[in-house]
């Protein structure tokens, strides 16, 4: 038996408010910042990750599916340290450091061009193995910096894309890649088809779409 502090993320600057867990890239991104919140922990308060069990559980905001995080100690009867995480002002400093520390090493080094999603480096572990295809560092640092009520950071997922568009117009010279409304877009002249790429937890539903999406959809269709 052990206390157990459980963290509810609502009222993100997002469309629907919250991150939807009904989509694989909703279920990385809570598994991700699960595992970011041990090691910002272990930045914030020197606690080693090992000291925490954390998990997700279901639950629906509106008509979102979305999750909630729970963090308990690993030792039986616990340790206080879900208590002392549940204090005014603790988890935030957690935050902090997540959003300061670990963006720092995370994506500002060598580390953001080698690693694609996980590596020993940031997010993956022993103990944390079976869920090794669900964790990824942008995903992890999105919602640290929706947890903290910033817009998310576009450019962490699209900022190195002018290559890859230039690489899928050598494949097909009859593609026109290019930017527009501010989201790399391709489309084919001849089908009438475009593919706008996007933030990995922007939603794809027409009543839900973003301010770049919306921009950029309407520019696309005419």
């Amino acid at each position: 038996k052990s206390d157990v502090l459980v963290v509810e993320l609502g009222s993100m600057p997002l469309p629907h408010g919250v991150v939807a867990a009904n989509t694989d890239s909703g279920r990385a991104a809570f598994w991700s910042f699960a595992e970011a919140v041990r090691k910002g922990c272990e930045a914030a308060l020197d606690l080693p990750p090992q000291e925490l069990v954390v998990g997700l559980r279901a639950r629906k905001d509106g008509q979102t599916l979305t999750s909630s995080l729970f963090i308990a100690d690993a030792l039986d009867n616990g340790a206080g340290y879900a208590v002392e995480l549940g204090l005014p002002g603790t988890f935030g400093r957690v935050l902090e450091a997540l959003q300061t520390d670990l963006t720092e090493k995370w994506e500002k080094s060598a580390h953001g061009l080698s690693c694609a999603t996980s590596c020993p480096d940031c997010l993956r572990s022993y103990d944390n193995r079976r869920i090794h295809g669900q964790l990824d560092w942008r995903l992890a640092l999105d919602l640290v910096d929706l947890s903290l009520g910033n817009a998310l950071n576009i450019d962490r997922w699209l900022g190195n894309v002018t290559g890859e568009l230039a690489g899928l117009k050598v494949l097909n010279p009859g593609l026109e890649a290019s930017t527009i409304g501010g989201l790399p877009t391709i489309m084919d002249p001849h089908s009438m088809k475009a593919l706008v790429l996007g933030h990995p937890l922007w939603s794809e539903d027409r009543d839900f779409l973003s301010k770049e999406q919306l921009a950029t959809a309407s520019e696309v269709e005419a």
